[in-house]
């Protein structure tokens, strides 16, 4: 929002904490918020009146511009034998804290196995801050989240022991984009993360700058503009933001 600020146009923006995308979409619904940044799966919900949201319906939800990928992300020691998702059953698996996104994805990616975490060992529910010295210290077998690269978290991870990371199959992927219009395919970077020299293919939502019609057409472009005005600035902002191209 610091751009908005800068670029002369007389837009005032202020940036405010949250508890992140249903506390941004709620609150935009509420008029607490004039925009927010959400992931794309939550968006398709609120706007579809499914999940979480449902009997909720916003229907004034509008969406301005997708900032970054945020790829489901499987990792594993690399003294693992676990080389692909079927191999994660009776394994220790973090599928992530309860109400998050991650543990959202991983339930929809079982769904489409056929399986429930009574597949798994022992289905931990670790925070990102606490599952990456889990991992190194092989109090569980594997790691899940749903996140942008370059991620502190998991760089750090990489840091502290040799990891790799772990592709979803394509029939898989494809099944998911093809029934969660939310869903596309993602390819995880090479060379982002220590060691981790493959490309990975999987699949992701996006991080989404979202609005409400309510919120005047003026006001949004006059943010639109300052952004993409300034978007290499704008890409050095975030640790997720260099490693991705403008797209057009």
């Amino acid at each position: 929002m610091q751009f908005a600020n800068r670029s002369g146009n007389h837009t005032a923006c202020k940036a405010l904490a949250s508890d992140a995308s249903v506390d941004n979409l709620n609150k935009i619904a509420n008029g607490q918020l004039e925009m927010g940044i959400v992931q794309s799966d939550w968006q398709y919900h609120a706007y579809h009146c499914t999940s979480s949201f449902e009997c909720k319906q916003n229907d004034k939800l509008r969406a301005i511009f997708s900032i970054y990928p945020e790829p489901f992300t499987l990792v594993v020691r690399n003294d693992s034998a676990i080389q692909s998702v079927d191999d994660l059953q009776g394994k220790k698996v973090n599928v992530g804290v309860d109400g998050s996104g991650t543990q959202a994805t991983m339930n929809v990616l079982l769904k489409t196995k056929g399986w429930t975490e009574a597949n798994f060992k022992e289905a931990l529910k670790l925070t990102p801050a606490d599952m990456g010295k889990a991992l190194c210290e092989k109090d569980v077998d594997a790691i899940s989240y749903n996140v942008g690269h370059l991620n502190v978290a998991l760089k750090e991870t990489a840091n502290s022991c040799d990891i790799r990371v772990i592709p979803v199959a394509d029939d898989v992927v494809s099944k998911l984009v093809e029934e969660q219009g939310y869903y596309a395919k993602a390819t995880i970077p090479a060379n982002v993360y220590k060691n981790v020299e493959q490309a990975v293919d999987s699949f992701e939502v996006y991080a989404t700058l979202v609005t409400s019609s309510d919120v005047s057409e003026e006001q949004v472009y006059r943010v639109v503009k300052a952004v993409f005005e300034n978007f290499d600035r704008f890409k050095k902002s975030h640790p997720h933001l260099p490693i991705y191209p403008k797209r057009k």
